[in-house]
């Protein structure tokens, strides 16, 4: 956890310019699904005149840039605490005092905090005053090398208006000389978590995956984290960052620049992933297994609970049917009305036992939602039915006989030593289900809507 305050890099124009909330991306540590919602929201905000904006990119930018300030405190913490004093007094000697605190303030104004922005604190206040013990002085300082540090990454650059350093290049203060010199002085800083100084351990997910997002939190995880024991609580954040990037990437196409054009995906194992960027980064210490691999074993823990069931199962040969299919092909086959399960013919049931079959999985058994056959119908296809997966009630289906009826098949059947089986899955209901109409406590719920635009105010 970072101990100082820390807002993602947004220049004053830019909120300005998109109406952008100033909290809409924490990057204190709060539960994911808040950074998912806020990108999203940031996302909405920014697709102005066409314009396609990635919110897995904008939550992938911002996990890059509070990771690299995790990187920095771990540093001043294991090898010089003094750093950021010293850079500042190196600055000033090699700038004088007035162009170096000149530039820092010029970069308050047009990159503010929070408290800045909303006029809440003066400037000059601000920067003689600290934040959780850190002179903010030092905290512009580490901000500034992080909009220095995001201007140079080409991966960021499809959002370069966001954090465009160049308005600083306009003001009349010499920040290229200053971050020159400041670069120079981190060049020369001993790296803590790989080879190299700690300029290049800062650039070095950007240098080894320039076009990237998703395989920079691929390096960090698999290069930095085995190496920093203190933030492995990263490791589920980058995951789901990941995931939510590969997701995105499927629903949205090939509208974005992260190499998915075409859903193309290259065929690599960790292992020659690993070896193609540990070249001078040391080992990464993942062993055998894949980092995330180690993650998921980590903190998704699976026990198996599987009962023994030694007499039948290891002899079980499984025939799994679509009822509603299974039913209407019957009808065809037999030239008479098969709707029930119950009318499914002994000389069907006899076909299975012949062959083998000692179970038979039924798919769609369950009271269907009767809002997504309607959602369905009212989008063209007038003849669909519900989705096997969105249910009213875990019932067997009306349709279809109900429980009565599959009683009666499931005796016939195991006349034959035939097992019946379904399944059922707790998060498979429908808008309109008994669950979310009698018990919308057992659901999660929210207090926005789901995603940025969307609306309630359909027909019922």
């Amino acid at each position: 956890m970072i101990p100082e305050a820390r807002e993602f890099h947004l220049s004053r124009a830019a909120r300005e310019k998109y109406s952008v909330d100033d909290t809409i991306i924490s990057l204190t540590g709060a539960a994911m699904v808040v950074e998912i919602d806020a990108a999203r929201n940031l996302a909405n905000s920014l697709q102005t005149d066409g314009r396609q904006v990635s919110a897995a990119d904008l939550l992938a930018m911002g996990l890059i840039d509070e990771i690299q300030h995790l990187l920095l405190l771990e540093h001043r913490r294991k090898k010089n605490d003094n750093l950021l004093a010293a850079a500042a007094e190196h600055l000033r000697a090699m700038l004088g005092e007035d162009s170096y605190v000149a530039t820092l303030k010029e970069f308050a104004r047009n990159f503010p905090t929070v408290a800045l922005h909303k006029g809440t604190i003066a400037l000059e206040e601000y920067f003689l005053g600290k934040t959780d013990e850190t002179l903010n002085e030092h905290i512009l300082l580490e901000e500034m090398l992080m909009l220095w540090l995001e201007n140079r990454n080409p991966a960021f650059s499809p959002y370069r208006d966001l954090f465009d350093e160049s308005l600083l290049d306009s003001m009349g203060v010499p920040y290229q000389k200053l971050m020159a010199h400041f670069s120079q002085f981190l060049d020369g800083e001993p790296g803590t978590v790989a080879k190299g100084s700690l300029l290049k351990v800062l650039q070095a997910p950007a240098m080894a995956n320039p076009d990237s997002l998703a395989e920079q939190l691929r390096f960090i995880e698999e290069i930095f984290l085995p190496q920093l024991p203190s933030l492995q609580h990263l490791v589920v954040r980058i995951l789901h960052g990941r995931d939510f990037i590969v997701e995105e990437k499927k629903s949205l196409g090939a509208w974005f620049s992260e190499g998915f054009q075409g859903m193309g995906t290259p065929e690599f194992s960790a292992q020659e992933i690993r070896a193609s960027i540990r070249t001078g980064w040391g080992d990464g210490g993942v062993g055998g297994m894949s980092a995330e691999d180690k993650a998921k074993a980590m903190y998704y823990p699976e026990y198996e609970a599987y009962t023994s069931d030694r007499e039948w199962m290891p002899q079980l040969v499984l025939m799994a049917k679509n009822a509603y299919v299974w039913l209407d092909q019957l009808a065809r086959q037999y030239k008479r009305d098969i709707y029930h399960l119950d009318h499914v013919p002994d000389e069907e049931l006899d076909q299975l036992r012949e062959w083998g079959i000692t179970g038979l999985w039924l798919i769609g058994l369950w009271e269907r939602s009767v809002a997504s056959r309607t959602i369905k119908q009212r989008m063209g296809a007038q003849d669909a039915v519900a989705s096997a997966y969105s249910l009213m009630d875990y019932t067997i289906a009306h349709d279809l006989g109900g429980q009565e009826a599959m009683n009666r098949l499931a005796h016939r059947a195991w006349l034959r030593g035939i097992r019946m089986g379904s399944d059922m899955v707790p998060n498979h209901f429908g808008i309109d289900s008994t669950w979310v109409v009698h018990h919308p406590d057992r659901f999660l719920s929210l207090d926005h809507p789901p995603y940025p635009g969307y609306t309630f105010h359909g027909p019922d």
